[in-house]
């Protein structure tokens, strides 16, 4: 009877940990989609495609969503960044990913870091949604990584944020690491 008290209790702490953080952050994990138009900045890459967009939308909870457009292909593993949202501690970048090939990707998008004002951030993968991992051929995963600051301060004036990760074919053991910028526009 133990054994089952002691499970019973781990099952419930859990399932109460996960209803206290989904309800302090909330608004990280909803994607608010734009209609305003995308000006184009240009590329540091042939590969990759990186643009800024001046439209940032303060929203009524304080927070404020850059829209972006950001994508790059690694042997049929599509990667786009549409969205960077700072809201007090927080930092949210929204990934839309497509493995179009017929072999597994595993991308540790959840495990990268970001530069913010000269500040190293780690990515925070419990509070993240579930985009990284295991990627099967021919699946489509999206959502946002979370990325939390000491003080608000962080995220103060924030210009350009730099992300980290790496993207590894499960087959033939090729990797890429990334290491992009994102310019933010006021």
């Amino acid at each position: 009877m133990e054994k089952k008290s002691k499970i019973i209790l781990i099952v419930v702490a859990a399932l109460s940990s996960i209803y206290i953080f989904g309800s302090l952050l909330p608004d990280i994990f909803i994607k608010k989609e734009s209609d305003s138009p995308v000006i184009a900045v240009g590329a540091e890459n042939k590969d990759i495609e990186s643009e800024s967009v001046d439209n940032s939308q303060e929203e009524e909870s304080g927070a404020t969503e850059h829209v972006v457009t950001w994508s790059d292909n690694f042997q049929g593993y599509e990667t786009k960044i549409t969205s960077v949202k700072f809201d007090d501690k927080t930092m949210s970048v929204y990934f839309e990913l497509y493995n179009g090939s017929d072999v597994t990707f595993l991308n540790n998008v959840e495990w990268g870091a970001a530069v913010i004002n000269q500040k190293q951030i780690k990515a925070n993968m419990f509070g993240s949604n579930d985009v990284g991992g295991e990627h099967l051929g021919d699946t489509k995963h999206e959502g946002y990584v979370v990325y939390y600051a000491d003080s608000p301060e962080d995220f103060a004036d924030v210009k350009e944020v730099r992300l980290t990760w790496t993207l590894t074919n499960d087959s033939t053991y090729e990797s890429k690491d990334y290491d992009i910028k994102i310019p933010l526009t006021p």
